[in-house]
């Protein structure tokens, strides 16, 4: 299967069989907001082997001293439903 390759952008739907090229500063913050806040909300099992999966595509990134790498658009929708849930969750308590 070929799949389509475009740059992430903020609050543009991603298709599911697409790889998207994401930067790597975004990434990292992204991620690093998640991890601060996963003790207190459990993440699905399904999503947290993403999580881990992205964890260290990361960390292998920023030794390696990339600015972008390629993720499936699937797994940065997730990160963005969770990062809005967060937020949400933490607007109203």
């Amino acid at each position: 299967m070929v799949t389509k390759q475009r740059t992430a952008q903020a609050g543009v739907p991603t298709n599911e069989t697409e790889l998207v090229k994401v930067d790597i500063a975004t990434l990292q913050d992204n991620l690093n907001k998640l991890f601060a806040r996963q003790n207190r909300r459990k993440m699905s099992k399904l999503y947290q082997d993403d999580f881990d999966y992205l964890w260290d595509l990361k960390e292998l990134a920023l030794l390696e001293k990339k600015q972008l790498v390629e993720v499936p658009g699937t797994w940065l929708s997730e990160m963005d439903l969770a990062l809005r849930d967060l937020n949400e969750r933490s607007h109203t308590h």
